[in-house]
């Protein structure tokens, strides 16, 4: 089973109540939630994983971490959701990460962070970057981040002959009865000086942690749970965001400094699902800092130490709340913060927020799970833990999202479990929007996994590039009906190029991007086809059931990257959320181009054909502004459309849909 999509969906385990968490990243801009992880010498761990794929890292891939919990990610490596293993409570979670660890992402529960620090359990086994297989997000293992965070500055180097200087650095743990606590998960890294790029280990576990470390700036964070079986307990964070030790230094985390954390919905009737901080320090080139769900309304947090006056805190705070078929998902950030929050409150009002209806939808087999979510992305660019609603497709859904100023969403819906045998975690369908900002008070609609499914050409990111002899084409072939970016699950998939009539390679790769999946060529001028073919199982989706596209142009060899002159055809009709229309009815159907031949003056011609039988046989019918009318199949049939066009630099495309949509 192949897939063809765009990197960066997000794959969950199954749910408990209905939600899953996810942290959704962006790969392009090399963030990470978290910090540093205490390590102390650790040997590897092992893990478990299973994936589907194109053979390039567009996988989703499951693991197993050192306490039984799993881990699912994307193909970027940095989407997860979270399952506890049996028997054991669902709570807060922590995403780290830091430059001191060439951005490897360590996944940790408190019991874990506090076994880890105090040598009972190996770091390596919450390694997710490591477990996975998969590389840093700076790209190729060893990072610029790498290098730099675990490098010395020159002025620290140690002078041969003589003892490094270190000073007692003493941190004294108080729960919120004020007596020692045992309670606490805690780290440190270093910024500056002597200290850039070390994360001393912090055992916390008598209450009273010493430490031997170097001169320089620290950050500093701990965190304890009132009841560590409950996964609703109220959460305490302490961040000391600057730490400066110029000798023997005391720091005192109290947990009766911290007040709540809360985000409220107008409807006072909305239950609570999650609520997450997520926070980073940014020092030159090294960076701390975690994302941490929890699923009682409050966090507790507060601020150890001076203000932070060099820009380098960022904060951001989510929560959800649901009321019936709606969702309210509220986000607040702030970058150059002086401190961490000690303690926030925010009622958002019904004024402030934007209402989403979200339509998710299924042409394949009865029973398939779907997944609806909102991913908030702050100033700051943080890009927070998001709660996912899972329910049976087709399905719709009301999302209220917050329209704080420099706030954006990007909406998304999944499909999983229409084939048989299909693991819980395994998505068969992926479709999202691009981040925007929503104004307040306004209404929308998105429908998402609907036919027509066809090619797209969205962005800068899609099209087909030479650069120097070697070709390659980048886009989604099954884009959903609103030119959602995304695809599905493959049954199969061949792509082949000609050169002057002569086929001169073809693989199995559906035009995915992919490295080392594009076709060296002779570098002279010469006439070339590109054609590709993509099958689904009926399981996955009755609609869109093959989709073959070729394209036709001359090119030659390049001294950069060049985009080849290639365009596509989308076809827009009404389809219900089962890809189908009234039998029997007639009904127009749009023809979108895409790419040079859409440019004003630059079509040459365009033709439409018509399928009733799977594509074994075809008719014209006649194009009028680019529209066309036919008569919908039968109830249970489908209805296929060609498109051939050729642009005024005689460059030529067909896109072909078998069974587009059926009738109902």
């Amino acid at each position: 089973m192949r897939r063809q999509d765009q990197p960066g969906g997000t794959a969950r385990a199954a749910a408990r109540w209905g939600v899953t968490l996810s942290t959704v990243l962006a790969l392009a801009m090399g963030l990470a939630p978290g910090g540093s992880t205490a390590v102390a010498a650790p040997s590897y761990g092992t893990g478990t994983g299973t994936g589907t794929g194109t053979g390039a890292d567009t996988e989703v891939r499951s693991v197993t971490l050192g306490d039984g919990g799993r881990i699912t990610t994307s193909a970027n490596g940095r989407a997860l959701s979270h399952e506890p293993a049996e028997g054991r409570a669902q709570g807060p979670l922590m995403l780290q990460t830091s430059s001191a660890t060439g951005g490897r992402v360590h996944a940790l529960s408190l019991d874990a962070a506090r076994d880890i620090t105090a040598g009972r359990q190996d770091a390596r086994r919450y390694d997710i970057t490591e477990l996975t297989g998969r590389q840093t997000a700076a790209s190729g293992g060893t990072t610029a981040a790498e290098r730099t965070g675990r490098d010395r500055t020159p002025e620290a180097a140690p002078k041969p002959g003589r003892k490094p200087v270190t000073h007692t650095l003493t941190i004294d743990f108080i729960g919120r009865d004020g007596a020692p606590s045992r309670d606490f998960a805690s780290r440190i890294q270093g910024f500056s000086g002597a200290a850039t790029g070390i994360f001393p280990p912090v055992d916390a576990s008598s209450g009273t942690a010493t430490l031997q470390v170097p001169p320089g700036r620290y950050g500093l964070e701990a965190i304890r749970r009132d009841h560590p079986s409950d996964p609703k307990a109220a959460t305490d964070v302490l961040i000391q965001p600057w730490l400066e030790v110029t000798g023997d230094t005391r720091v005192t985390v109290d947990a009766r400094t911290t007040r709540p954390t809360r985000l409220t919905p107008p409807d006072p009737r909305a239950t609570h699902v999650m609520s997450e901080l997520n926070y980073r320090v940014t020092v030159g080139e090294h960076y701390m800092g975690f994302a941490m769900s929890s699923r009682t309304a409050d966090i507790r947090t507060a601020h150890i130490g001076p203000e932070v006056t060099d820009g380098s805190l960022t904060q951001a705070w989510t929560a959800m709340w649901a009321q019936g078929t709606t969702d309210y998902n509220l986000a607040l950030g702030e970058v150059e913060s002086r401190r961490l929050v000690t303690g926030k409150t925010r009622h958002f009002t019904d004024g402030e927020l934007a209402t989403v209806r979200t339509r998710a939808g299924l042409s394949g087999a009865d029973g398939a799970q779907g997944e609806i979510s909102a991913v908030g992305v702050t100033p700051g660019r943080m890009f927070p833990m998001v709660p996912i609603r899972e329910l049976p497709l087709p399905t719709t859904r009301t999302q209220r999202l917050s329209t704080v100023p420099g706030t954006s969403w990007a909406l998304g819906t999944k499909q999983r479990q229409a084939l048989p045998g299909s693991p819980p975690w395994a998505r068969e369908a992926s479709y999202s929007t691009p981040l925007r900002e929503y104004a307040p008070g306004s209404h929308r609609v998105e429908t998402f996994n609907t036919g027509v499914f066809s090619p797209l050409l969205g962005d800068d990111r899609d099209g087909v590039t030479r650069d120097g002899n070697v070709l390659q084409g980048s886009l989604p072939l099954l884009a959903d009906g609103a030119g959602h970016r995304g695809g599905s699950a493959l049954s199969s998939a061949r792509t082949t190029l000609h050169r002057d009539g002569v086929l001169i390679g073809e693989n199995d790769d559906p035009l995915s991007g992919a490295p080392g999946r594009g076709f060296t060529v002779p570098p002279g001028d010469a006439s070339y086809t590109l054609a590709t073919s993509v099958t689904r199982d009926p399981a996955v989706a009755r609609a869109a059931s093959r989709m073959d596209a070729s394209w036709t142009f001359r090119s030659r060899e390049t001294t950069a990257p060049e985009r080849l002159p290639v365009s596509v055809a989308r076809f827009h009709t009404p389809v219900d959320l089962r890809s189908t229309a009234p039998a029997g009815a007639r009904q127009h159907v749009a023809v979108g181009l895409q790419g040079p031949a859409a440019r004003p003056g630059n079509l040459a011609s365009l033709t439409v054909d018509v399928s009733y039988d799977g594509g074994a046989t075809w008719k014209s019918t006649p194009v009028t502004d680019r529209r066309f009318q036919v008569v919908n199949p039968a109830a249970g049939k489908g209805i296929s459309f060609r498109a051939t066009f050729t642009d005024r630099g005689g460059n030529k495309g067909t896109v072909t849909v078998v069974d587009a949509y059926h009738g109902r």
